[in-house]
């Protein structure tokens, strides 16, 4: 914007002169207005010039860091394609161990079911069996008490043959086997 003005300002000073000396001074006015415009450019082009080298100096080092978030890139999308690799393997073998573990849970399912049979039936066969020898236990009782009595009977005749003193018989004792 400040282009513009400076050189209507001088047009218009130049339009306004009319004589040799005014006209010198005009463009000594001219002149003087002109470098000032100069040491502006020169200036704002000094401070063009320091922001362009402040702009390449971020460029090399944006360039530098996208540099390096390529190659960080690269490696890790070889890191992740091997990962995927590896998960696709460890996931493949987790199925078929789960599988297998779904078949051998069922197959001892199917066992534990025919134990619990087998459990009730020897629980009941035990229970028979109990039952049984409590029978026996008081079988057993009654006949050691009929050994007795036949033992106790035995040694009553035995003692009244005693007493008849007949020799020709001869009683064993008899004992439960």
């Amino acid at each position: 914007m400040r282009r513009f003005l400076l050189p209507a300002a001088l047009l218009f000073v130049s339009g306004c002169v009319s004589t040799g000396s005014e006209r010198i001074s005009s463009l000594e006015a001219k002149v003087q207005v002109l470098r000032l415009e100069n040491e502006n450019l020169k200036k704002e082009i000094s401070l063009l010039k320091r922001e362009l080298r402040s702009q390449e100096s971020r460029i090399s080092e944006l360039s530098a860091q996208l540099n390096n978030l390529g190659e960080k890139s690269f490696f890790l999308e070889s890191q992740n394609r091997k990962v995927r690799g590896e998960l696709r393997k460890v996931y493949s073998s987790a199925i078929k161990e789960n599988k297998r573990l779904e078949s051998e849970i069922s197959n001892l399912r199917s066992d534990l079911k025919g134990l619990k049979v087998e459990v009730r039936e020897i629980s009941q066969r035990v229970s028979q069996l109990e039952g049984c020898c409590g029978e026996m236990k008081k079988e057993s009782e009654e006949l050691k008490s009929k050994v007795n009595d036949l033992e106790n009977r035995i040694k009553g005749v035995e003692e009244r043959l005693k007493s008849l003193r007949i020799p020709s018989v001869k009683i064993e004792k008899v004992k439960p086997k």
